[in-house]
Formats: structure tokens, C-alpha cells, sequence
């Protein structure tokens, strides 16, 4: 998604007006360790991984006129006009692997231009031009797309709006993800390539190159004397969509931290691919590559709040094909690679800067065998057009309004098509009309081969869950139940899971069939202190599975051992009566007596199940050590399972601790810890 502009500037602009060389720097505090550092572990070679910000302020006016000009070189003629609202002095940093732009939605100004340089080796890069990078979230915050430099140390951002004005919270955030002692060899595994150096990636000709819009789809590397065999007829088989699915590194080898993701929207078909690039470096190694991949994970989901990172697939300068947002290897999820119009549409990602120099080989193949895959699986023919209507997407620079119906525009396209960007950069935008014939001629080989994928049976439509069923169950059994669907002839119920003290993070990122039904409803035996969610898909005749449709989720009472309780003078003792959980509760009258649950992780609630009526006392709830709410156990009625609800200001993780207030009857049968 990069522009560029001229390699060097004679001055640069600080933030107070004053003019500075263009390779100056100012020393800059060290990064903080994020919360959540999952990805970093034992086995890698650069500490843990986190992320940090620096501010991006306004400039004055009197300064600006005193800059030079900053050209836009590549061809957006027909957005936004922008003046320069930031920009910051060349500043060094902690080594990061990416470096990004971000700010807060503002309807009423929008920016035109985003662009970053980063400082590799001791010099200071080109002028990377970026997109914005917008989910169809208005609540979501806005950024760019990133500027990928693993081992870089210095950044420096400009920024243009309509207005001039500097658009709220404007800041530059940098991410750092250490390799890891596995990276290389899962890259090597997934996919045997000869190595791509500098050379192969290429300087780009100096003649024009075609446009998305050529009439021809043959470029300078197909052979117009190639006569290619005509594809057999079909064979009996029925197809399953996966016999030409390319080698991919999933999730869990590529370790997506799954606490920070959360469920994504699915498709009904598939209109179109949106064909990106990243910024910044062509020049990462392959044992690389895998965290340049976290990264973008780490700043799509923490950094600017999306469920998980943008892209279906990604694909890197060896071809190694990398498993995108969550649950992309078996439906059609929503993502946000093109704001606007990220339904029924799905994106693919090549890792590097296509704006002078040409994809890769091997990456060139891996995209063309991936997008084929896909439009094999779901049905869409490569080479015809389609028009998408408009969806709503603050700031990202769609070309019609919302609502609005597109022309018919190739199906396989780049995110420029649609958006006022250059991405995928000239040289890869070059390259479609080939991605084009290409996939055509494969997927036309693949149903000579296997036959057209049948259509799988509709979607499941899932019966709300009751109030005494989500997000806490007191008792063991569930029952779950959706309506019949179109084209089913059995159901799986999937799950997702994870145990009292572990991160929610499934393995692999995805769903286990938990039963098979031809029922519409199951029967659910949840264990003590897992939370579960789970969902439901229909299986057609064929095999074929429609997607899943989440039912809910619920989190049931940690085991009874868990629940430390203070001693001595400040004992609690076990008082007996069927009508209490579990047929019992614990109970005291002293002040500052003490029930703890150790190792919580990402809970947002606190549910007590206690007895509770007439002159009984106060417990105040801690998490982590910080008091969070005063609870009141009396009632004038007498209710010997009363569910009481504590609610927290964000995720957290610690011990959680019930104390008593005062010298008043406690009683307290069982503690809930919903999680994210």
C-alpha cells in the first residue's frame, strides 16, 4: 500500500518548527513490555514482545511554508487533496519490527496521506507512502498499514488531512516480535523454494507498466506461443474444495496469540480477492518472516482493537504461505482487507514494497496457487467482473459513498481498485492480469480433475441462550439448540475451550468437533472452572460443511479446591443444606476473613454463588490486588442460590479475593470467572 516520495529531503520539520538534517535523531525512552506477551517465550533470540507509541503532534503553519515540497509520485490524481497536519522529527528508537501511524475516527476530516521512513543498518530509508488500514468497525481505531523493518531503529512519520488539522490521538506505534528459535524451519518445511535474493526480486523497468484496467491479461511473462491442453471432462468424484489447496503455515505454527483475537463474521459467497502489499523491507530473511507475521497480528488486534489481523493470507518473499485471520483455511471470514468492502471478499497479502521492484518467483506462485484454491473451493470464475456495494467504513478512503454500487471491476484485483491507495504498488498491480490467467488455468485443471464443488448447506440459525445459561452455568448440563437448515443431513457441534488459569487460546486457533448429531439440539456436560464456547455447523450429504454458527458461551464455577480460605482466628467453616451449590457453602462471621482464587487469566467478570437473606454481610472483590466493587450479601428474603454479578473494568488477570467487611453472616458457595 505504498506511495513513495523523493529518497532524500534537504530538511525536515520537527514538531517545534525547527529544521533538522535529514538523518538527525533524538534519543527516545525505551519501549514498555505489553500486558499481554504470550508470543515471547523461552526459545526466542531478541527478549519479549511488545508494543509502544510515540506522539505524533501538529506542525506550525509558519514552518510548514519554509519545507520543501513533498511530491506524491504515484498516481491517486483523483483523492482527497491534503495539507500536512504532522509531522515528526527522525527519531531513534528500540529495535521494532514494524512501524505504523494510528489515530481516533473523526467524521468530519479524514487523511489523505500517510508516510513513514525507518532507520535500518545506520541509514535512514526511502519515504514509504501507506493506506489506511480500516476494518468496517466505526468504533475501531483508525491506522495505517504497517511499514514491516525487522531490526530497524529509527522512524520518522508525516501526515495529511482535508483539513490541516492533526487528527485526535495521532501517534506512531512500533511493535517488536522476537524470532523464534522454530521460525526458520517451519518457513523451510512449509514450502521447499530455492532461496530469493535481491536480485530476483529486480529493479523495476523504466518503461510504463499496465494498469489494472489493460484490456490485455498478458504480461511480458507469458508466452503467447504456449499452448496450454484443454482440461478433460469431470470426473464422477464429488469435490471437497481442498484437492488443490497449497502448503500454509497455520496459527499455531506461526504462534498467533489467540488471547488477543476474538470471533470474526463469516461470508455467504465469495465476489472478489483484494490483492495487497505491506511496506517497507524486501530484504527479510525467511527465519524472519514468521514474526513479521505476529507483529501485523499484535497491531491489527492490540493496537488498533480489531478481532485479529486484516488479511485472509499472507505470503512472503520465499512463498511461504501464512494462515491469516482466524478460521480462514475452512470458510469464508470476515476480514478487513478493504474497508468497505470487506464482505464476501477476502485478501491476500504479499509481505514487502512493490512499488520498484518486482514480486519474487516463488511468491508470485504461492499467491497465484492460494488464490486459485480459494476461487476453486467457492466457486468464483477468475477472470469475470462483479459489482460490490459500499459499506460503511469511517476513513478509509473508499471511492464511492456508502451504499453505493461499484462498477463491474475484476474480480481478482488490487486494494487500489476500490480505495484511494497505491496499494499493491505498481510493479504487483502489474502482475494481476497474469494472477488472472493464471488462476483461471488452474482452477479450469482442477474441475477437469474433481468436479465443481457442490454448495454447502445453510448456515444453522441458533436459538438464543437463556439468561441462566450464558455467560455463567451453575450447573453442568446445557442444552444447546438451532433450527433445521436447507441441504443438512447432520450437524456438528464445535467448541472452543480452555481450563480455570489458562489463556483462552484453542489450538491452532480453531474449532473441535465436539458431537455429531442428526438432532437439533445437544446435550452439553461442562467441567468445573472451563469456559466454553461453542458453535454449531451443518454437513451435507457430500461431506461439505456450511459455516459455523456461534451459540454462545459460558464459563462454569472454578472446583471447590480452589477456593483458599483464610484460617486461625478468621476460619471459615462448611455449613450443610441441599438447597445451597454443590449442597454446601462455606460460612463465617468474622471481619477480614478471606476466600482466594489464584491465577485468573483474562476474566471480565466475578460471579459469587452464595446464600444470601436478612442481616447478612458486605465482601468486598479484589482482582490482582486492585478493589473492584463493595457487594452487599443481605436481602429481605432468604435465597439460598443467589447469583451476584461483579463486573470489570477491562480484562484481568490475578488472584481474585472475596473479604469480608464486617461481623455479619458470609456465606459463599462457589465463585464463576467469565473471561474474554
Amino acid at each position: 500500500m505504498a506511495r513513495t516520495f523523493p529518497a532524500a529531503l534537504a530538511l525536515v520539520v520537527a514538531v517545534t518548527g525547527s529544521p533538522l538534517p535529514a538523518a538527525a535523531a533524538s534519543t527516545l525512552p525505551a519501549p514498555q513490555t505489553t500486558a499481554r506477551t504470550s508470543l515471547a517465550t523461552s526459545s526466542s533470540t531478541d527478549g519479549p514482545a511488545r508494543t509502544w507509541s510515540l506522539p505524533l503532534e501538529g506542525v506550525q503553519r509558519a514552518a510548514v511554508a519554509a519545507a520543501p515540497a513533498f511530491t506524491h509520485t504515484e498516481h491517486d490524481d483523483d483523492a482527497l487533496a491534503g495539507t500536512l497536519a504532522a509531522l515528526s522529527p527522525a527519531s531513534r528508537t528500540e529495535r521494532f519490527t514494524l512501524a505504523a501511524v494510528s489515530w481516533e475516527p473523526d467524521p468530519s476530516d479524514e487523511v489523505t496521506s500517510i508516510a513513514l521512513r525507518v532507520r535500518e543498518g545506520g541509514a535512514w530509508s526511502d519515504w514509504y507512502e501507506v493506506g489506511v488500514a480500516a476494518s468496517d468497525d466505526p468504533k475501531a481505531r483508525l491506522g495505517s498499514e504497517p511499514v514491516i523493518a525487522p531490526g530497524a531503529d529509527g522512524v520518522q512519520a508525516r501526515v495529511e488531512t482535508v483539513s490541516g488539522r492533526t487528527p485526535r490521538g495521532l501517534r506512531i506505534d512500533l511493535v517488536h516480535e522476537p524470532e523464534r528459535s522454530g521460525d526458520a524451519r517451519v518457513a523451510r518445511a512449509a514450502r521447499s523454494v530455492t532461496t530469493t535474493s535481491d536480485e530476483t526480486l529486480g529493479d523495476a523497468p523504466a518503461d510504463d507498466v499496465p494498469s489494472d484496467d489493460a484490456p490485455s491479461d498478458k504480461t511480458p511473462t507469458d508466452d503467447p506461443a504456449t499452448e496450454r491442453p484443454e482440461p478433460g471432462p469431470p470426473k464422477d468424484a464429488i469435490a471437497q474444495g481442498d484437492e488443490i489447496r497449497p502448503e500454509i503455515v497455520t496459527r499455531a505454527e506461526w504462534g498467533a496469540d489467540e488471547s488477543v483475537v476474538s470471533d470474526s463474521g463469516r461470508s455467504t459467497k465469495l465476489e472478489a480477492v483484494y490483492v495487497h502489499h505491506t511496506a517497507g523491507s524486501n530484504t527479510y530473511t525467511r527465519a524472519q518472516s514468521a514474526s513479521v507475521v505476529r507483529g501485523i497480528l499484535r497491531y491489527h488486534a492490540v493496537t488498533l482493537g480489531w478481532p485479529d489481523i486484516g488479511y485472509q493470507f499472507l505470503v512472503d518473499r520465499f512463498g511461504t504461505i501464512y494462515e491469516g485471520r482466524r478460521g480462514a483455511l475452512d470458510e469464508l471470514i470476515v476480514g478487513a482487507q478493504a474497508g468497505g468492502f470487506n464482505t464476501n471478499t477476502i485478501g491476500v497479502s504479499a509481505m514487502g514494497d512493490f512499488r520498484a521492484k518486482n514480486p519474487a518467483d516463488p511468491m508470485l506462485e504461492s499467491i497465484i496457487d492460494v488464490i486459485a484454491w480459494q476461487t476453486f473451493k467457492w466457486d468464483m470464475k477468475p477472470k469475470s467482473k462483479v459489482r460490490l456495494r459500499t459499506g460503511g467504513s469511517t476513513g478509509s478512503g473508499t471511492r464511492w459513498k456508502p451504499g453505493e454500487m461499484t462498477p463491474k471491476l475484476a474480480r481478482i484485483r488490487g486494494h487500489r481498485a476500490t480505495n484511494y491507495t497505491a496499494c499493491p504498488g505498481d510493479r504487483l498491480n502489474a502482475k494481476l492480469p497474469h494472477i488472472r490467467t493464471e488462476v483461471e488455468y488452474r482452477r479450469a485443471v482442477a474441475l477437469a480433475a474433481y468436479g465443481t464443488v457442490p454448495a454447502p448447506p445453510a448456515r444453522p440459525v441458533g436459538v438464543a441462550l437463556k439468561a441462566k445459561q450464558t455467560p455463567v452455568r451453575v450447573s453442568k448440563k446445557l442444552t444447546v439448540r438451532w433450527q433445521p437448515a436447507a441441504g443438512a443431513v447432520r450437524y456438528e457441534l464445535v467448541r472452543r475451550n480452555a481450563k480455570h488459569g489458562n489463556t483462552f487460546k484453542p489450538k491452532g486457533g480453531g474449532w473441535k468437533v465436539y458431537k455429531t448429531t442428526t438432532d437439533t439440539k445437544i446435550k452439553l456436560k461442562i467441567p468445573n472452572g472451563r469456559t466454553w464456547m461453542f458453535g454449531v455447523r451443518a454437513v451435507g450429504p457430500h461431506g461439505h460443511r456450511s459455516m459455523v454458527r456461534v451459540l454462545g458461551q459460558t464459563t462454569r464455577p472454578v472446583p471447590s479446591k480452589l477456593l483458599e480460605r483464610s484460617k486461625g482466628k478468621k476460619k471459615w467453616r462448611k455449613a450443610v443444606d441441599q438447597k445451597y451449590f454443590r449442597n454446601r457453602a462455606y460460612t463465617t462471621r468474622k471481619k477480614n476473613a478471606t476466600i482466594t482464587v489464584r491465577g485468573a487469566k483474562d476474566i471480565t467478570q466475578v460471579w459469587l454463588i452464595a446464600p444470601s437473606g436478612p442481616n447478612y454481610g458486605r465482601v468486598r472483590v479484589s482482582v490482582g490486588g486492585v478493589k473492584i466493587r463493595n457487594v452487599k450479601m443481605a436481602r429481605k428474603k432468604y435465597k439460598p442460590l443467589r447469583r451476584i454479578k461483579v463486573v470489570l473494568p477491562r480484562p484481568m488477570s490475578g488472584d481474585v479475593q472475596i473479604t469480608t467487611l464486617d461481623k455479619k453472616r458470609v456465606r459463599i458457595s462457589a465463585v464463576a470467572l467469565p473471561r474474554s
